[in-house]
């Protein structure tokens, strides 16, 4: 499996402000290697876990809906319960392969739209297509798998809901990708290339004393970094 860094981290004092809300002090919690404070720590995990479940939801609503027609469909053509159920099980690989690519569309699901998250591809910052969701999702066609079974998608599903947390998880090293939290996107945290504090969000745009005029902080090298090549 490919590998990716373990962080997108950027110098900021672990008791400085959250480098999210500025307004409370970070914590032991990291995203992608930042600190953080807790609650927006499970704030990012909570909305890529509700997107998650948002999008099983419109999974499984359209599967009973698709399987219901079909199964009425042939019963009144005069096929049999056998092929009744294989076209159902086809079905719903199909309507599998297709939720797996649910985050090709610019990078968000309908889930994703709607708890305002992304996936980028890791090395460019570009929204992912529909092959790195694919590659990025895979994993969950396991359940799909007789012999594995859904003990196995239910694992995988509790690993996957525990990592997101922290950014990346199962899946992200294979497809070089990553999910941000789009309202923070000009954030580095994100990868962004916002000049901003990492501890009150100040803007640092022609800062020359690498300390922050309206906090105190020291500027981090990252933002050093950028105001030299403003400069």
């Amino acid at each position: 499996m490919a590998e990716i860094p373990a962080t997108l981290s950027y110098a900021i004092p672990i008791h400085g402000n959250c480098p999210l809300c500025h307004n409370r002090p970070c914590s032991k919690k990291s995203i992608y290697g930042t600190p953080v404070c807790k609650k927006c720590y499970h704030a990012f995990a909570n909305r890529r876990q509700l997107a998650y479940l948002i999008d099983a939801i419109i999974l499984a609503v359209v599967s009973v809906a698709v399987d219901t027609l079909l199964a009425r469909l042939l019963t009144r053509m005069g096929f049999t319960v056998a092929v009744t159920e294989v076209a159902s099980m086809g079905i719903s690989i199909g309507l599998a392969c297709v939720f797996i690519m649910k985050d090709g569309f610019s990078g968000q699901s309908p889930g994703k739209q709607l708890m305002d998250v992304q996936v980028l591809d890791h090395w460019t910052g570009l929204p992912i297509g529909f092959k790195q969701s694919f590659k990025r999702n895979s994993i969950l066609l396991l359940g799909r798998i007789p012999v594995v079974g859904g003990l196995v998608k239910l694992v995988v599903i509790i690993i996957i809901a525990v990592q997101v947390a922290g950014g990346y998880r199962l899946g992200d090293g294979f497809a070089q990708t990553r999910v941000i939290w789009k309202k923070y996107a000009r954030l580095p945290l994100f990868g962004g290339d916002g000049l901003v504090c990492e501890s009150c969000g100040y803007d640092l745009h022609g800062n020359m004393s690498g300390i922050c005029p309206e906090c105190g902080t020291p500027i981090s090298e990252q933002n050093i970094e950028q105001l030299a090549l403003l400069r």
